[in-house]
C-alpha cells in the first residue's frame, strides 16, 4: 500500500475563505490537490516529495499555478488528472499540458514549468486519467481522429511492468502512443 508515515486525519473540515470562485474540476494525486475555478485559474496544494511542483516545497493551502503566462494563449481547461508525481490536463482546443517530475523528468523539463505535451496528428485530447502507483508513472489520454471522429486511448509515461497497452518490454514513453487492444471493439466510458 505505500509508505502511510505522513498521513494524518482530520477531526473537522475547514472552509476555505481564500479561493472566491466556485470549483469546476478536482484532481487529488498521491501528494497533491489541483483544483479549477470557474475562472480557469489552477491551484495547487500539497507535499511534493518527488518534486511535483517547486524543488520539494510543501503547500499547506491553495496556491495559484500559472500555466499561460500570455493572456492572449489562455486556454481553458477540460479535464484534469493527478498522478504519482505529475499532474495532466486536457484544454478545450484538444492539447495535452502537464508538469511534474516524475513524468517529465526523462525529458528535462523541470518540474514547476508547465509544458505542452506532443500530441498525435490529427489527433484533438478530450480526456485525461492518471495512475497513482509509486513505481508507475502513467498518462492516458482519449484522443478523437478529426477526420473520422473515433476515439482511441494512448497512454505514456514510466512503469517497470510496462506501459498498459503497449507491450510488457516497453517501460518507458514520453510520447502518447495509442494502446493496442485485443479486440478494437471495447467500449468504454
Amino acid at each position: 500500500m505505500g509508505d502511510m508515515s505522513s498521513c494524518s486525519t482530520l477531526s473537522a473540515l475547514t472552509k476555505n475563505t481564500a479561493i472566491k470562485e466556485k470549483v469546476r474540476l478536482v484532481a487529488v494525486g498521491t501528494e497533491s490537490c489541483t483544483i479549477v475555478l470557474e475562472n480557469n485559474e489552477v491551484h495547487y496544494k500539497g507535499s511534493s516529495s518527488n518534486y511535483h511542483f517547486k524543488n520539494d516545497e510543501s503547500k499547506s493551502s491553495f496556491c495559484k499555478m500559472v500555466i499561460w503566462p500570455d493572456v492572449d494563449s489562455q486556454q481553458k481547461i477540460v479535464d484534469i488528472a493527478s498522478g504519482s508525481g505529475f499532474t495532466i490536463c486536457v484544454t478545450d482546443i484538444g492539447e495535452v499540458w502537464a508538469w511534474g517530475k516524475e513524468f517529465l523528468d526523462p525529458i528535462e523539463q523541470s518540474s514547476e514549468t508547465p509544458i505542452q505535451v506532443k500530441k498525435p496528428k490529427e489527433m484533438l485530447a478530450k480526456r485525461c486519467w492518471a495512475n497513482k502507483f509509486s513505481d508507475s508513472h502513467v498518462a492516458f489520454v482519449e484522443f478523437e481522429d478529426q477526420e473520422t471522429k473515433k476515439k482511441y486511448i494512448y497512454s505514456a509515461g514510466f512503469s517497470e511492468n510496462g506501459l498498459l497497452g503497449q507491450g510488457d518490454k516497453i517501460k518507458e514513453s514520453r510520447e502518447f502512443k495509442k494502446i493496442n487492444y485485443l479486440n478494437e471493439n471495447i467500449e468504454y466510458e
